[in-house]
């Protein structure tokens, strides 16, 4: 289910030379471990390999490229993407995006509405407000 196309060196030249057609691709290491599979419909080849190397930590460790043409590069893509998996114990390959995991907070309901001071109360607390702000100098 691999992409049956030889690697090729991931140079200037070979880069420039990339058809802007959809297809999907594969980006490896210097001893081929896949780094990064890619496709997107919108997109030809070169271009989304250029977007792709735009990311550093892919840049600095990809040394070779294959790819498949096909009318739909994100299904075949993603049909990459689970064959690697499978074949990895469920490890994507090592620059593959990943998604952002949202935070969720969960906050305790307030048991009660808080109450609403009275004009009383609020006259209590006042004066120990004031004390805590109150400024001392030392002559």
């Amino acid at each position: 289910m691999a992409i049956e196309a030889p690697w090729q060196p991931l140079t200037p030249t070979v880069l420039a030379s990339l058809p802007e057609a959809s297809a999907a691709f594969e980006i490896g290491s210097l001893v081929r471990t896949v780094l990064f599979i890619g496709g997107d419909p919108g997109e030809g080849l070169r271009s989304a390999v250029r977007r792709a190397l735009s990311d550093p930590k892919l840049r600095l460790r990809a040394h070779c490229i294959r790819w498949e043409m096909t009318p739909d590069p994100r299904g075949r893509a993603g049909e990459l993407v689970a064959a690697h998996r499978a074949a990895h114990a469920g490890a994507t390959p090592a620059e593959q995006p990943r998604p952002v995991p949202s935070v969720r907070v969960f906050l305790p309901a307030p048991a009660d509405p808080p109450s609403v001071p009275t004009a009383a109360a609020a006259a209590k607390r006042a004066p120990a407000a004031v004390r805590f702000l109150r400024v001392r100098t030392v002559a």
